[in-house]
């Protein structure tokens, strides 16, 4: 991939709002997920991981990721994450 606008990698659990209703209350799962042999030069963001509180994303793979972003990565509620030959290099802030 290359010259990515937004997120080169992205799980994102906050759908923003809607005026729909809801089929359940219930959140949703977001469960044993691997995302391998990936490769970006240029994004906005390399990884986003944004599970919910009450539903964190639950074992997460990520492997064999080569990425270069202008930022790093974001990581929040997210349980069991597992990263094996991953790279990130970025032109701000810190590299993952």
């Amino acid at each position: 991939m290359r010259d990515i606008i937004h997120e080169a990698i992205t799980i994102d659990m906050y759908y923003g709002y809607s005026s729909a209703p809801s089929a359940s209350n219930t959140p949703p799962i977001f469960r044993s997920i691997g995302i391998h042999n990936i490769s970006c030069d240029g994004a906005a963001t390399a990884i986003q991981l944004r599970g919910l509180l009450e539903s964190p994303i639950q074992k997460l793979n990520l492997e064999n990721i080569d990425l270069r972003a202008d930022h790093g990565v974001t990581v929040k509620c997210v349980d069991g994450l597992d990263l094996i030959n991953v790279s990130v290099q970025t032109k701000t802030g810190f590299p993952a």
